[in-house]
């Protein structure tokens, strides 16, 4: 069954509509905007000068919903924890893509900073998944 992925701009975000995604078996690639890969509510495309073009991937997986970082060179993180490869994402966790230091602080506004929502296409609450457990991180 599909999944309904919705991301909102958090405080100190690229300011963005939310987008909403629908994930079958295919993965959504989170990435900066080019010429072919316009921003949509409907996609993971951000006009954004820090994040990487690709920057990462959302995909069903085991039953819930993971993120890879693709090689980003500005990083991924699940709850402000970088991401290593690849990691669980539930509902309330707040992801953040393209981060840029300045003085050991984020650059507000020019990263993309969004908090997640997760449920089956059906309206079926996350919580209900079951996700994997292989989250690595930096701490």
């Amino acid at each position: 069954m599909p999944a309904k992925i919705i991301l909102t701009s958090e405080p100190g975000s690229l300011v963005f509509s939310d987008n909403v995604l629908y994930l079958h078996q295919e993965e959504v690639v989170v990435a900066r905007s080019s010429k072919e890969n316009k921003p949509d509510t409907h996609n993971a495309v951000f006009e954004c000068k820090t994040m990487s073009r690709p920057q990462a991937a959302l995909k069903l997986e085991n039953g819930g919903l993971c993120l890879t970082d693709l090689g980003s060179s500005n990083r991924t993180f699940v709850n402000d924890m970088r991401l290593e490869e690849q990691g669980e994402v539930c509902t309330g966790d707040i992801l953040g893509f393209g981060y840029q230091d300045i003085m050991g602080e984020r650059e507000k506004g020019r990263c993309v900073v969004a908090r997640v929502e997760v449920c089956w296409v059906d309206g079926t609450e996350e919580d209900e998944l079951k996700f994997p457990k292989n989250f690595k991180i930096n701490q």
